[in-house]
């Protein structure tokens, strides 16, 4: 009876506290199975409260402030073993299925989702019977194949450099510091890499950087 009865422990990272905290009030109209057993808003205290508590499935935000994003929080999760599922969730749905086969992740959603809708993805996830890898609304399709390899071989040395420290999870100040550039001047790579790749964000970007085989996959 224990095990009918027992609830669907969660974790919810999350930097965004009007986010976190919408979803926090959607868990409880379904108390009777979910239980937010801790709440994160780095990737630091998002590892620390899955290695501490346990959790059945994480809620995970790709872009939180620090030197660990969600991106490098799931390869965490994976690479330790960790017997957690993953719900992404991020407010830029393009390229998510790479997110989900190779990173790990058992479903990506958009964050323009109603909570209502969270909540019933969760509660497949909840059950394991959730066949949907990833769901966004109103977004463009993202297909790499309409970008062209040829563009890859466009770009320099320094926006590979770029591509490379944002794969480690290092911010805009702290890829500055390691390449030893002025910000301004390193929003002139990106921009320059989004142009090139046909892409519109720094995810986008390293889905694409995945998918081509420019970066090596997560592991």
């Amino acid at each position: 009876m224990e095990n009918i009865l027992r609830k669907t422990r969660i974790v919810i990272a999350e930097d965004h506290e009007v986010f976190r905290d919408g979803l926090l009030m959607a868990l409880q109209r379904r108390s009777h199975i979910f239980e937010v057993v801790a709440e994160a808003a780095t990737g630091y205290q998002t590892l620390e409260a899955c290695k501490n508590e346990k959790p059945d499935i994480l809620i995970l935000d790709l872009h939180m402030p620090g030197d660990l994003n969600g991106f490098q929080v799931l390869q965490n999760i994976r690479r330790d073993g960790l017997l957690i599922k993953v719900m992404v969730l991020t407010a830029d749905p393009q390229g998510a299925d790479v997110i989900v086969s190779r990173l790990g992740a058992d479903v990506c959603l958009a964050k323009s989702l109603s909570r209502e809708e969270i909540m019933d993805h969760l509660e497949k996830l909840s059950e394991s019977q959730i066949n949907i890898k990833v769901s966004h609304r109103q977004s463009t399709t993202y297909n790499p194949e309409t970008a062209g390899n040829s563009q890859v071989k466009t770009l320099s040395p320094k926006e590979l450099a770029v591509l490379e420290a944002a794969a480690r999870g290092k911010d805009t100040a702290a890829i500055a510091q390691e390449l030893v550039i002025a910000r301004g001047t390193l929003y002139v790579h990106l921009n320059s890499i989004y142009r090139k790749l046909g892409v519109n964000s720094l995810p986008q970007a390293l889905s694409f950087a995945y998918r081509n085989n420019i970066l090596p996959a997560p592991r």
